[in-house]
């Protein structure tokens, strides 16, 4: 049975599995715990491709130089899109739109260099 307990009690907001303990936050506001249930079956072969594609742009992402990074973050503010600059940059390798990314630079008015694409990351 789930538990739920307020944020301030730890001073912050847990997401995620910590400790073979599985925290979120409900759409209240409230923290939610329960033990952490562990995969029934194995993952199967595409989603360890997707698993090593999403570290690999992780991976780029944090290799990029801070000006880099600064950039697809003000587009994204300046755009006013729904995401961060790390999704935008994530959205970009996945796509590989050159005509999107243009767009996003015009509309910007920030240098954004594609990223590694995604794709083509996995063995």
């Amino acid at each position: 049975m789930a538990k739920a307990f307020p944020p301030s009690l730890l001073g912050l907001r847990v997401s995620g599995d910590v400790g073979g303990v599985t925290y979120y936050t409900d759409r209240d506001g409230n923290n939610i715990a329960f033990p952490q249930d562990p995969p029934k079956v194995p993952r199967s072969i595409l989603q360890a491709k997707q698993r090593i594609r999403w570290a690999a742009t992780s991976r780029a992402w944090d290799e990029e130089p801070a000006h880099v990074r600064r950039a697809y973050t003000l587009a994204a503010a300046r755009l006013s899109l729904q995401m961060g600059g790390r999704n935008l940059y994530f959205s970009l390798a996945f796509r590989q739109d050159e005509g999107l990314r243009q767009t996003l630079e015009r509309q910007s008015g920030q240098t954004l260099p594609m990223p590694p694409d995604a794709r083509t990351q996995a063995p």
